[in-house]
């Protein structure tokens, strides 16, 4: 997951490098990962960390923190999985 993760991050002069939703959609199409790209949004803003001033400053689309992209990644697999709940799986 490591290499995911430094694979696709975007370096900027000045800045520490970070991941855009762009280049998250992009690890999953490279990955032969079929998502809607609505649902790999959301799971990439549900993962964030909540930002302070997100109309001054483009942190909140920015991921910079590997646990925020180990929860996107995770919602993105487990959004696959179409395990149904049951009677018969609780008994």
């Amino acid at each position: 997951m490591d290499t995911l993760f430094e694979k696709y991050m975007v370096t900027k002069p000045g800045e520490k490098p970070f991941l855009t939703l762009d280049s998250f959609r992009q690890m999953f199409i490279d990955i032969k990962i079929n998502l809607n790209d609505e649902i790999v949004g959301h799971f990439f803003n549900f993962a964030m960390s909540i930002q302070i001033d997100e109309s001054k400053l483009d942190a909140h689309i920015k991921m910079r923190q590997k646990l925020e992209f180990y929860e996107a990644y995770s919602r993105a697999i487990d959004s696959l999985t179409t395990f149904e709940y049951t009677n018969s799986n609780i008994e």
